[in-house]
């Protein structure tokens, strides 16, 4: 039997719990939720971690919708030089979250680009308003981080020897030859 371990930066709210139709949510992350989060990015360190997030209820409860904005300050490795990066996040984000059974699973679901995004499921009622910034912060960061001046001057599609002309490889390319011969 699979565990599945709780994010590490999980704020989940019940629907039902809210006091009212939208409630405002100001979450940061504690040292120990960065430093598990930079891991699971792939990154060197967020220095801090802050969202507001707006839930409202939808639909008698049965949906939720989420927006919010986050801000943090990370470091990222340079893809180049793999010295440390400086960053500061900014990013807005807009959610929709729906009943679980909505979501067969290996159901075929078709997505349009013209509709609107099908709702994410929401498990038993609630919405993991961490999880969510959490994601929301790994689009958001720079895929191609790089320290000002760094360039990648060896790398050539062409190959090495870009001038000279290519001579075929594989196992017929000696047959080919002796035949020209």
């Amino acid at each position: 039997m699979t565990t599945i371990e709780a994010p590490e930066f999980s704020r989940p709210i019940t629907i039902g719990d809210l006091e009212s139709d939208v409630e405002r949510f100001d979450v940061s992350a504690s040292d120990e939720e960065r430093a598990d989060l930079a891991r699971r990015l792939g990154i060197l360190s967020i220095e801090r971690l802050e969202a507001t997030v707006h839930l409202s209820v939808r639909l008698g409860g049965l949906h939720a919708g989420l927006s919010g904005d986050l801000s943090a300050d990370v470091w990222q490795a340079c893809v180049v030089t793999l010295e440390p990066v400086p960053a500061t996040v900014e990013a807005h984000f807009e959610r929709t979250f729906g009943p679980q059974d909505n979501f067969a699973p290996g159901a075929e679901v078709m997505i349009s680009m013209e509709e609107e995004d099908p709702p994410d499921p929401m498990d038993t009622g609630a919405v993991d308003i961490g999880e969510v910034v959490a994601e929301e912060l790994s689009l958001a960061l720079n895929p191609f981080p790089r320290v000002l001046g760094a360039e990648f001057d060896s790398y050539s599609s062409t190959g090495p020897d870009a001038t000279e002309e290519k001579q075929p490889a594989g196992p017929f390319a000696r047959l080919a030859e002796l035949k020209r011969e």
